[in-house]
């Protein structure tokens, strides 16, 4: 969570609560609530709100937050084994085969192995004829068109690989 995003919590708490009315209060608050994502934490808040309703401290929605992130894994689990949750095991249906390199760098490129890969970035299969159609299509309906990095296979296969080519 950003600070930006704090002022909204700083508010319900304030409003509701008379909390975080000061600087040091505000930034103890901030500190021990940074670390989660806003959602969790606006979600802790209203649950708080809700649920339990007396005047919270900071470790009390720490708490909540940490609850919100438990329910929220556990609805995931929920799901019933037997269904299929993704038809392509490689880029999980979202069309994008990513691949880290032992560097840490997220690479990433169209999966060929189902149909998201050419509905999500159809100009990698294109020739450079359809490219240039596909380009002047998307400039003349007012989207923006994909400026794609391609890095050189000798830094692909050294970051990807680690084989060095001489």
């Amino acid at each position: 969570m950003i600070a930006k995003e704090f002022d909204e919590i700083r508010r319900i708490l304030s409003g509701r609560y008379k909390l975080c009315e000061d600087s040091k209060e505000s930034f103890r608050w901030f500190e021990s609530l940074k670390a989660y994502d806003f959602a969790i934490v606006k979600e802790a808040v209203n649950d708080w709100i809700v649920s339990d309703g007396w005047k919270p401290e900071v470790v009390n929605i720490v708490d909540r937050c940490n609850d919100v992130l438990r329910w929220r894994k556990q609805s995931m689990e929920a799901t019933e084994p037997n269904v299929k949750t993704v038809a392509c095991p490689i880029c999980r249906d979202s069309g994008l085969e990513r691949k880290t390199s032992p560097t840490g760098i997220i690479i990433g490129k169209p999966c060929t192995a189902c149909k998201m890969g050419r509905i999500n970035y159809p100009w990698e299969f294109l020739s450079d004829e359809q490219k240039q159609q596909y380009n002047e299509r998307e400039i003349k309906a007012g989207r923006q068109v994909p400026k794609i990095h391609e890095a050189p296979k000798d830094f692909y296969n050294w970051y990807v690989n680690g084989i060095e080519t001489k």
